[in-house]
């Protein structure tokens, strides 16, 4: 991971895990009217372990002045499920 301000943040040099997905996917990739119509559908169901988010840690410099950085952390698990669909369709 990015250990860019190790100092300021002491946390931020702690390394995460990788994260890990499973995925299924379901699709089909259809043409209707002569190929003038086009239809891709796909069902998706993604299970992530240990995923990996970015995230903003706020900071107070020595100075006093507040400050922060983006740094990723690791998030636990994650189940993302969705339906992708996209035509196109040729007139004429």
């Amino acid at each position: 991971n990015i250990q860019a301000n190790c100092t300021a943040i002491p946390a931020s040099c702690r390394p995460i895990k990788n994260e890990t997905l499973l995925n299924y996917e379901l699709g089909a990739k259809m043409s209707f009217f002569d190929g003038r119509l086009m239809l891709n559908s796909a069902l998706f169901h993604a299970l992530y372990h240990d995923i990996q988010l970015s995230v903003y840690t706020s900071y107070v410099q020595p100075n006093g002045q507040r400050g922060f950085f983006g740094d990723f952390t690791n998030a636990g698990k994650a189940t993302i499920d969705g339906l992708e669909n996209e035509f196109a369709w040729r007139m004429g």
